[in-house]
């Protein structure tokens, strides 16, 4: 029997109490099975592939998960969250407990049949379709029309007046909201009109969300979900990578748009995760649970009668219009705070909520009173583990905020969050790890953890102008390809082959709640081959994009981050170099999101961008060509805004 869940998972939570902490069920358990419980987190391609394996037996998966094996780990039958008694549709876990074990002897030769069979649909699933065409083959208005018909597939979808992608639940899926702010900000030549539509989406959507539940309006962060359409009411847990995400899509928001709501929300989601989610020692924990006191969401909850014993009656009667706080309350008879609107009648409407969202310096004074009061609540409880993949992230993210806003507190918590991953989650011999907890690291890291590394040294590299972390995401990039890469059908493996074999080998080509890991390698790679100058990398980059070519053709909502990889490779690789200490000019090339550009300056390390060009310049460059040395930051600007085309021709 394989349970599979994750720290701050609210239903395993209330399985783990109704049935694995029962009596009567553990020694069930004990007698007829061999129990095994895997947290998703640290073990993500065991959950991958028994997710799958569930899904193809029931057509429905999540977590808990619920699996049970043959000895040698072939599934045959699963389900998520059973209850302690009969209900929700569902038979009871003590009666399964029962059926399972009675058809295990009664019809032994007929089970090893279905988990053989369930296994050889696994391993066709797992195995790589070939590419449709390579896209390095392709014209770039074949790219392009590509990217529009997928965009215009995945706004089909899209929630015109609250925002977001669905009904209920609704999750912010920032990997799709990631490509929409880049195509808005820099749409290919041809896509003009696409990008009045992605910037619609992409602004609605971060507004609703800004305004509602699934938003911690006190203490700062973001819910993993909405439990209604309206993004009111969450599923209270709050993850590190879904902080990371969302702060990066507000971020690179407002450093296109330059609205102020983004960056306030941005830096607050930061600010949670660095004050509430990370160590001493720098590290970055997993999660803070949904539940507090055995309750869900108690922490976050509010009565009217709560907040006139705190204020004053002005004060109060001011929270609650602010806040959406009624008697009657939003959730068992308590209020979670949002910022009420009646949703979109027209695009305009988003803008004007994005104002709103903006508090006045009394509602500030109050949001403060309330934050602290809630300090004092039991809070929920920290899942303290260190994932590298999440801690890579962190670093990528915060080093764009320290580009975009110039603030040296994120570069600082940049520096200090890589230099926590390089002391405790890599091993002397090199190999990196996926978890660190209590003082060890444990379980091989995957190509998730391996493609953030990437990134994120990359990006810091580009924060910095430190040399080490470009030279350290160069060698984390090399440890990919030779651990992962799949030479025979292109992509990388979520496992290593230095890893222990599993039933199926996984390759992450759609995304889950993040981008999946060969839309993150694809654009780092490319991002890192163009600072570099290493074809080897750049032909590996191509060749998982054509990979990923499939997902975005196929399933385009699940193919946020393969689509932001091939944005890349429309708009960039811009190279901009500056040499000598010409801070001016690194200034210029931060000053906008740029999503093709790449920024080389500060200290030089070896590659043939830094040759034969001269101190106190930038040089603005692709695929070989460069524009004359600019002087001064409007110069810069105007090439790298406006002389780009002239690159084509120009040596």
């Amino acid at each position: 029997m394989l349970s599979i869940g994750y720290s701050s998972c609210h239903w395993c939570h209330v399985m783990a109490q109704e049935s694995f902490q029962d009596t009567k069920t553990a020694s069930a358990l004990n007698q007829r099975f061999v129990c095994i419980k895997v947290d998703r987190e640290e073990r993500p391609d065991i959950d991958a592939i028994y997710l799958a394996a569930v899904h193809c037996l029931t057509g429905e998966a999540g977590w808990p998960l619920t699996v049970f094996c043959t000895p040698d780990g072939k599934p045959f039958y699963g389900g998520t969250y059973f209850p302690a008694r009969e209900g929700m549709g569902k038979p009871s876990f003590h009666n399964v407990l029962s059926s399972i074990s009675e058809a295990w002897h009664d019809r032994h030769d007929q089970i090893l049949r279905d988990a053989d069979d369930v296994t050889a649909a696994l391993a066709i699933r797992c195995e790589p379709r070939p590419p449709l065409v390579s896209i390095s083959l392709r014209e770039t208005d074949q790219r392009v029309s590509m990217v529009r018909n997928a965009l215009k597939r995945i706004s089909k979808g899209f929630d015109y007046r609250w925002g977001g992608f669905g009904t209920a639940p609704k999750f912010p899926q920032p990997a799709l909201l990631t490509i929409l702010t880049a195509v808005a900000a820099c749409p290919p030549e041809g896509l003009d009109d696409t990008a009045i539509i992605a910037q619609q989406i992409a602004t609605l959507s971060l507004a609703s969300m800004g305004a509602g539940g699934i938003r911690d309006h006190l203490g700062g962060g973001f819910a993993r979900y909405s439990t209604d359409r309206r993004w009111i009411v969450p599923h209270f847990e709050k993850l590190a990578c879904d902080q990371v995400s969302l702060a990066r899509c507000y971020l690179r928001h407002w450093w296109w748009s330059g609205e102020p709501a983004w960056l306030d929300i941005a830096q607050e989601t930061l600010t949670y995760l660095l004050i509430e989610l990370t160590s001493a020692r720098g590290g970055i924990y997993s999660a803070q649970d949904a539940d507090s006191g055995n309750r869900e969401g108690d922490y976050y909850l509010w009565s009217y009668g709560e907040l006139k014993q705190l204020l004053s009656h002005r004060e109060a009667s001011e929270a609650k219009l602010a806040w959406g706080v009624s008697r009657r309350g939003n959730f068992h008879g308590r209020n979670v705070l949002h910022r009420p609107w009646s949703g979109a009648s027209s695009p305009a409407d988003a803008g004007v909520l994005a104002q709103n969202l903006q508090l006045p310096s009394h509602l500030r004074t109050i949001r403060d009173t309330l934050y602290k009061a809630r300090s004092r609540r039991p809070p929920p409880d920290k899942d303290e583990k260190t994932i590298t993949e999440w801690n890579a992230a962190a670093v990528g993210c915060l080093s764009e905020a320290a580009m975009a806003t110039g603030e040296s507190r994120w570069l600082a918590a940049a520096v200090k969050t890589a230099t926590f991953l390089t002391e405790h989650l890599r091993r002397e011999d090199g190999r990196w790890m996926r978890s660190w907890h209590a003082g060890s690291a444990g379980h091989l890291g995957t190509a998730a953890d391996y493609a953030e590394l990437v990134n994120g040294f990359t990006r810091l590299g580009e924060a910095s102008g430190e040399a080490v972390w470009t030279l350290q995401g160069l060698e984390v990039a090399n440890a990919m390809v030779e651990l992962f890469w799949d030479y025979e059908h292109m992509g990388f493996f979520s496992t290593g082959n230095d890893a222990p074999p599993l039933i199926a080998r996984p390759k992450e080509l759609a995304d889950g709640s993040s981008a999946c890991a060969n839309a993150v390698a694809a654009t780092a790679l490319w991002r890192l081959a163009a600072l570099t100058d290493n074809e080897i990398l750049r032909n590996i980059a191509d060749s998982t994009l054509d990979l990923l070519e499939h997902t975005v053709v196929t399933t385009p909502a699940a193919a946020g981050g393969a689509l932001s990889a091939l944005h890349f490779r429309l708009v960039g690789p811009i190279q901009v170099v500056v040499v000598g200490k010409r801070t001016d000019l690194v200034k210029e090339a931060h000053r906008k999101y740029r999503p093709g550009m790449v920024l080389a300056w500060g200290e030089p390390y070896p590659s043939p961008i830094w040759q034969g060009k001269s101190p106190g310049y930038a040089y603005v460059c692709r695929q070989g060509s460069c524009l004359p040395p600019a002087r001064s930051p409007e110069e810069l600007s105007v090439q790298i805004d406006t002389g780009l085309p002239a690159l084509a021709g120009h040596k």
